[in-house]
């Protein structure tokens, strides 16, 4: 899909084409791009259009447009556009705060990816200037619920906001299960993880499947990779994607054995851990618990663990809001809770 909307502009019509026809026609790239040969032409575009970046030669940036003044100069009054200068020196040269020049002859791949930063930085300045909230759904009981309930999430809080792309509030799915899709999209965020890549939203942004208010990055082949992940890792790739303020919350579907440090859960600020009721069951939530008092993390985990009964959840139309709203009141019981009574129990 695409959200952002680019104006280039280049003395050399076969290259302003051919950059156009390169990001229109990969849907991976979420820009639509429109190309102009002269500064007449995009002058007279942008007296009546809205754009988000202007690509443009050098040599037509400074040069006089029909009414004496020059894009230059307009930028000046259009605050809202960024401008992508291009350059024949070869290097990258920052011309201002705002503008931001690259080699012409850089590849296309590199040019889009210096529209992504530009745009990515100034979409999440001009959003709601807020975090998004990081819940990983993690359990230590298999066929709990733990997918169904992500998913329902995700679409619970898709539907809280407008659909536009740009509507702070949008949703991310991270597939972090076993055994997942065939697609790499998942190894190339764990690629950008490793190399602390900057925009990450962005970059992400350009991998996703889309759907209504929900951006999906399903789990990889195999989870090999994620088990290479220590809680640094975590810590940052979950809070890197919520400090940038793109996407409103994001979702993390983990399965048991994806991670090899329990102290990856720590860099969400909601777990939810799907339980069934049965004897069995709880008995490995105990299991679960007495694993974490060993690691020193029990007190600031448990707080942040939530036991969830997804089929009872799931099995009302308003549960998740029932169950959302319980949460943020402060009223659902977290496993600390749950500790504290059983402690309390016991002294009587």
């Amino acid at each position: 899909m695409k959200c952002y909307k680019v104006a280039i502009c280049d003395t050399e019509p076969t290259f302003a084409i051919a950059l156009m026809n390169y990001i229109n026609r990969n849907a991976g790239i979420p820009i639509l791009a429109m190309a102009f040969t002269g500064v007449g032409q995009l002058q007279e575009y942008l007296v009546q259009h809205e754009t988000d970046m202007i690509v443009i030669d050098e040599t037509l940036f400074s040069q006089e447009t029909v009414g004496g003044s020059s894009i230059r100069q307009w930028s000046e009054k259009l605050t809202s556009i960024s401008m992508l200068i291009l350059v024949k020196t070869g290097e990258q040269l920052p011309l201002t705060e705002d503008i931001t020049g690259i080699s012409k002859y850089s590849p296309a791949s590199v040019l889009v990816k210096k529209m992504l930063e530009i745009l990515g930085r100034e979409r999440a300045f001009i959003g709601n200037g807020q975090e998004g909230l990081a819940v990983g759904i993690y359990s230590p009981i298999g066929r709990s619920g733990k997918s169904r309930l992500a998913h329902a999430l995700c679409r619970f809080w898709a539907g809280q906001h407008e659909s536009d792309m740009f509507t702070p509030g949008r949703s991310l799915y991270l597939g972090m299960e076993e055994y997942g899709s065939k697609g790499v999209a998942m190894e190339t965020v764990l690629y950008y993880l490793k190399q602390r890549s900057e925009n990450l939203s962005m970059q992400i942004k350009a991998l996703a499947q889309g759907q209504t208010g929900v951006d999906m990055i399903p789990s990889a082949g195999s989870y090999q990779e994620l088990r290479e992940l220590d809680a640094g890792d975590m810590e940052w790739l979950i809070r890197t994607i919520c400090r940038e303020g793109y996407y409103g919350h994001v979702i993390a579907d983990i399965g048991t054995g994806s991670l090899a440090d329990l102290r990856s859960l720590l860099a969400f600020d909601v777990i939810y851990l799907p339980c069934l009721q049965d004897r069995e069951a709880l008995l490995r939530l105990e299991r679960f618990c007495d694993c974490m008092r060993r690691m020193d993390m029990w007190e600031e985990l448990a707080q942040k663990c939530y036991p969830v009964d997804v089929e009872a959840v799931l099995s009302r139309e308003s549960g998740i809001r029932e169950l959302e709203t319980a949460r943020e009141a402060g009223s659902l019981q977290t496993l600390w809770d749950r500790f504290q009574e059983q402690e309390k129990g016991e002294k009587q």
